[in-house]
């Protein structure tokens, strides 16, 4: 506190010293203003400046030792005072709070793990961006993006792996751009990146390329090599929107695009894309019901030896939908897998498989697709072991297919898996050979019963000599590793010779025997 009249200063006390660092002497050469940075501006004196400070305080800065600006609140009431009024003025230090007010204001614009602006702090910084491209008749574009296989990463390692790689992600992207780009974090695993201004669209999708490259490279989290990719949505703006918020959306539905169209992609917005993304969330909706509802079914394609007898059937979803007819697999699986819906579809296939195939004769086994995400989010083992305890089949009769997808996503997991699957008797199959990157090192790796040699290679090999050349070294190959061997996708006669002459095990497709209902499935059966 201190005591003045006509602004220079006649008394204070001990806590203005100590901020001001003065001593009594010096402080009562000076006049009010003389201790506030900037004075009191266009006022003249402590009256004027300070009035009315009774319950409104004032904000200004006191000068401190060296100079230092000091953030205060400042009261002030005329009192009488020897001979005459004075003006008593409070001072209080507000460095502590006004530190905790920004601190605050930080958090609310800022993601506290990685430090990233955001979704707040982003929608202001964008709405500035989109006002100045209007102003001056200039594009700026926005890129949406994705993690891809993060939630596995999750899943598998805890979340604080997941935590760490969010951040290490956050500095690759950092990386890739330039001062004037800014990088936000929406949560979980979106991100948003906002170009300033750029020529063309072409400027972002070469971005976008560069943020997925930066990914190709693994990170190291709890002594393990995990591996993430990202899909990238683009919109221009003002040209896919003239508001924050609907430039986000388009470049989310662009981004949603890149999904599902195979990840690790990057799309630019285009009119229409709405309707897609509308389309695909009313059938995920309708899945949910569907399953609440158990209206799907499951069809059954027969396998066959080389004496075509039937050995087996795969048992293959299918959706009867009561308004857009049979939905294709190649639909519905995808959404599946991307809603996390492919872990009760999945565990429902296998029991109700399971539960038709016990009611088979004993020769006829009965193969069911496992999925990454099946692989990832439950105990497979645990629950093979009690479906094959309800239903009462026989573990040899199963066959599980796995793909090298779901073998990639934690190579000492899933060799576990296969491992202990096998240890309850029943038999393991890799699906789609020939398509992946390291077929090779599995076959070596794992202890498989069979491969299934992919469709597209059986589809060329009558017109194809190199295709040709891969099945049968395949055939040859796997049989030396004691494997049985599969081709799917039969369609013609000329095909069915060359397999069967060349030694194949056992055939599958539409030639032989298309998916079928149960009751079909049986009855064919009880005429072999």
């Amino acid at each position: 506190m201190l005591i003045s009249r006509d602004n220079v200063v006649m008394d204070a006390n001990q806590s203005i010293l100590e901020m001001t660092g003065l001593d009594l002497n010096d402080i009562k050469l000076l006049k009010v203003p003389d201790l506030f940075a900037g004075g009191f501006g266009e006022k003249k004196d402590t009256a004027s400046a300070l009035a009315d400070r009774v319950g409104a305080p004032e904000q200004l800065e006191l000068l401190g030792p060296a100079g230092r600006r000091i953030p205060v609140e400042v009261l002030s009431r005329e009192v009488p005072y020897v001979d005459g009024q004075a003006t008593v003025v409070a001072i209080r230090d507000v460095t502590e709070r006004k530190a905790a007010e920004d601190y605050i204001r930080y958090l609310a614009m800022h993601d506290t793990l990685t430090s990233l602006p955001n979704r707040r702090g982003l929608e202001n910084v964008l709405g500035q961006v989109i006002e100045q491209a209007l102003r001056n008749g200039a594009e700026a574009a926005v890129l949406g993006l994705d993690l891809d296989g993060f939630k596995a990463v999750n899943d598998s390692l805890g979340h604080h792996a997941g935590d760490m790689l969010l951040k290490e992600v956050a500095v690759r992207f950092q990386a890739q751009l330039r001062d004037a780009d800014y990088l936000a974090r929406l949560g979980g695993d979106e991100f948003v990146i906002v170009l300033r201004s750029v020529a063309s669209v072409d400027d972002a999708i070469q971005l976008a390329k560069r943020l997925i490259a930066c990914l190709w490279q693994p990170f190291t989290l709890a002594g393990h090599d995990v591996y993430v990719g990202v899909s990238i949505g683009v919109a221009l703006c003002p040209r896919d929107g003239e508001t924050a918020q609907m430039v986000l959306k388009n470049a989310d539905i662009a981004m949603y695009q890149a999904k599902i169209k195979g990840k690790g992609q990057v799309y630019e917005f285009q009119a229409g894309m709405e309707t897609a993304v509308r389309e695909r969330h009313d059938l995920e909706l309708d899945l949910r019901a569907a399953l609440g509802r158990h209206e799907l079914q499951i069809y059954y394609q027969p396998l066959f030896d080389v004496s075509g007898n039937i050995t087996g059937f795969e048992a293959l979803a299918r959706w009867p939908h009561p308004e857009r007819g049979m939905i294709p697999p190649d639909r519905f699986i995808p959404l599946a897998e991307e809603t996390g819906l492919i872990v009760p579809l999945g565990e429902w296939v296998l029991k109700t498989a399971c539960t038709v195939a016990a009611g088979w004769q004993s020769d006829i086994s009965i193969a069911v697709n496992l999925s990454p995400t099946q692989f990832q989010r439950v105990d497979l083992v645990n629950v093979v072991m009690r479906t094959l305890e309800e239903t009462g089949l026989e573990p040899a009769r199963l066959e599980l297919e796995v793909t090298e997808t779901l073998l990639m996503e934690d190579v000492p997991k899933a060799l576990a898996l296969v491992r202990d699957l096998r240890a309850l008797g029943v038999r393991v199959a890799l699906d789609d050979f020939g398509t992946g990157y390291s077929s090779l090192a599995y076959l070596h790796n794992f202890p498989f019963d069979k491969v299934k040699v992919d469709r597209s290679f059986i589809n060329k090999i009558t017109n194809d000599p190199n295709a040709w050349t891969i099945v049968e070294s395949i055939i040859v190959m796997s049989h030396k590793l004691k494997l049985r061997v599969t081709a799917e996708g039969i369609e013609t006669g000329a095909q069915l010779s060359m397999l069967t002459e060349h030694g194949c095990d056992e055939m599958q497709g539409f030639l032989l025997g298309r998916p079928m209902p149960e009751i079909q499935a049986s009855t064919r059966i009880s005429h072999t």
